[in-house]
């Protein structure tokens, strides 16, 4: 279950921001406006010090493969274009690589429908497929995890109030450095690898992680104790995790989960442990998910009703066909890093929805051959804010997590294609 000890204030969380006003933010609150993004360090100089993000690059815009070109946030802060617009409206689709682990104001929950992108009977040749997305497993009729990703956007406030989810961007740390993980090398820049210094166009982060994977670099491969403990769960709540070829679930521990800090960066069983209980959550019976997707799966529904049922704790994401491509969830963090609640998008996240741009007024949500829901099901739009559970033993100290115990084999780990 998640880990949250409602109304507690917890004292060990280090504020990343040391002075004790930032730019007309106070600190005695334990707030961190630094996990705001640019809106904070492109104020000034002293910000971006303060933040400890100056040097560091921003690069990969967005949730598809569109590229931003790779820079330092001071140069990025200096872009008189990017900075003509009111400050509020600064857009930052990007990540952020090298930050340090902990310096994130909300979690993105990215899950995905997997007959938009999988096969019915043949796995197909895709991260987000596996055994476990072919018709007739549990897994093809449930939104399923892409990744819990740690993202700007947001004020984090260690003070048991709700904090402030104003940023009008994406962004996100990734590749995260700091005392807990050191996954920097594990970027396309780290030359860890022989293929590091090709000067071929192709050589892109995921050539990158096929070479590692291929040289057995460990440090950027996940331990397989992780899928022989959550393996059984992966193939319900994650199966792209069991992908062939599969190192989408290193990809998405040393991209993002290195940079969660503290418990669940040094413990890679208890970060997809979050994911699986997140995904669970917001996939079970009464929730949105489940009324909205799983009981509408062989139909059409209207773009408004379905967007307005998500609204204002989550965004469906639409493929160019107007199939229904994913969801993405605002989940609140706590003082350790443990993800808690459904919260309010940001509006940058909120705006990124993408159906009405693809001029979709109406979504299909595919179904495979004979698994369309059955007729008179009738579907409700409640949003359901995922209530606070009971805390878990791994809250309380870096004891191993026992949950989802299984006797699953680890995937074989080869290159992907890996969009987020």
């Amino acid at each position: 279950m998640l880990a949250l000890v409602a109304g507690t204030v917890f004292s060990t969380f280090a504020v990343v921001c040391q002075a004790a006003v930032y730019d007309g933010y106070s600190t005695t609150t334990g707030a961190d406006p630094c996990t705001i993004g640019p809106n904070t360090w492109c104020q000034s100089t002293a910000a971006q010090q303060r933040c400890d993000v100056g040097n560091q690059a921003i690069g990969v815009c967005g949730y598809n493969t569109t590229r931003c070109p790779e820079q330092s946030v001071t140069a990025f802060c200096s872009n008189t274009t990017t900075l003509a617009a009111n400050m509020t409206q600064l857009k930052f689709n990007g990540g952020l690589s090298g930050a340090r682990g902990g310096d994130f104001g909300y979690y993105a929950l990215s899950l995905y429908w997997p007959p938009s992108t999988c096969n019915a009977t043949i796995v197909s040749n895709n991260s987000f497929c596996s055994q476990y997305t072919l018709a007739g497993n549990e897994a093809a009729n449930h939104l399923v995890a892409h990744g819990l990703w740690p993202d700007f956007g947001s004020i984090y406030d260690t003070a048991p109030v709700g904090p402030s989810y104003s940023g009008s961007y994406q962004g996100w740390s990734q590749f995260c450095n700091g005392p807990d993980s050191m996954a920097y090398q594990c970027h396309v820049n780290g030359n860890l690898c022989p293929w590091a210094n090709a000067t071929a166009a192709s050589f892109t982060q995921d050539s990158y992680e096929a070479c590692m994977v291929a040289n057995n670099i460990s440090q950027c491969i996940i331990s397989t104790d992780v899928v022989a403990q959550l393996g059984d769960q992966f193939k319900r709540y994650a199966p792209g995790y069991w992908s062939q070829p599969g190192s989408f679930i290193n990809h998405e521990f040393f991209k993002h989960g290195s940079c969660v800090g503290g418990y669940l960066a040094r413990n890679q069983t208890a970060f997809f442990e979050q994911v699986v209980n997140v995904t669970a959550n917001n996939t079970a019976p009464g929730t949105v998910a489940y009324n909205m997707v799983h009981n509408n799966r062989g139909r059409t529904v209207s773009r408004t009703s379905l967007e307005s049922a998500f609204y204002p704790t989550a965004v469906p994401q639409c493929q160019r066909s107007c199939n229904l491509d994913s969801v993405t969830y605002c989940i609140g963090r706590d003082a350790a890093g443990f993800p808690t609640e459904l919260v309010q998008c940001p509006s940058g996240t909120l705006s990124s929805a993408n159906c009405a741009t693809y001029g979709c007024n109406t979504i299909n949500i595919p179904a495979y051959p004979g698994q369309a829901a059955a007729p008179g099901v009738a579907p409700s739009g409640t949003p359901a804010f995922m209530a606070p559970q009971a805390a878990m033993s791994s809250q309380a100290g870096p004891q191993a997590s026992t949950a989802g115990a299984g006797t699953a084999t680890a995937p074989s780990v080869m290159s992907s294609s890996i969009s987020g």
